[in-house]
């Protein structure tokens, strides 16, 4: 006898963590469950002493749900996929930059506000008709009223009409 299965079952199971856990930034979120993140870390040279940044990316299973910027704890398990061999336990945080971008934008959008203020322009039907017919009337230096050059109306003028017989 066939056994019905649920949704539930067919679900997998969360896979156990086999390796370190690491703290890192979310590049790119374009995939379907998969992110790219970004680990990076300093490490110094044994001669010289001098600290360089050193940067590695990541694609991740992500059953989270987490977007591009967000700081998140990722663990080593077993292979997803040919490249995926890494998993999201949580998020950390927000991108800061996004955070700090969006307060400045308000804040200018404020202060543009306080300079510049919007000034309401009353209409009348009459007037504004008539500039209408002002702005039709005043065309650009050399220009006649269908846009063509002084040039091209002049070859216009000069070629002999075709009429259809």
């Amino acid at each position: 006898m066939l056994k019905k299965t649920t949704k539930t079952e067919n679900k997998q199971k969360a896979i156990p963590a086999t390796g370190q856990i690491i703290n890192g930034r979310v590049v790119s979120a374009k995939l379907p469950q998969t992110v790219v993140v970004l680990v990076e870390g300093f490490k110094t040279h044994k001669l010289y002493n001098k600290a360089f940044k050193r940067s590695k990316r990541f694609m991740v299973h992500d059953e989270i749900g987490v977007k591009e910027g967000d700081l998140v704890n990722i663990v080593k398990t077993r292979p997803f996929s040919k490249n995926k061999h890494w998993q999201i336990i949580n998020i950390i945080g927000r991108d800061i930059e996004a955070i700090v971008s969006e307060q400045l934008k308000a804040e200018a959008a404020e202060a543009v506000a306080e300079v510049m203020p919007v000034e309401e322009k009353e209409v009348i039907g009459a007037e504004n008709k008539e500039s209408k017919t002002e702005k039709q009337a005043i065309m650009k230096p050399g220009k006649d009223r269908d846009g063509l050059s002084d040039s091209k109306l002049a070859r216009r003028e000069k070629s002999p009409s075709r009429k259809s017989k």
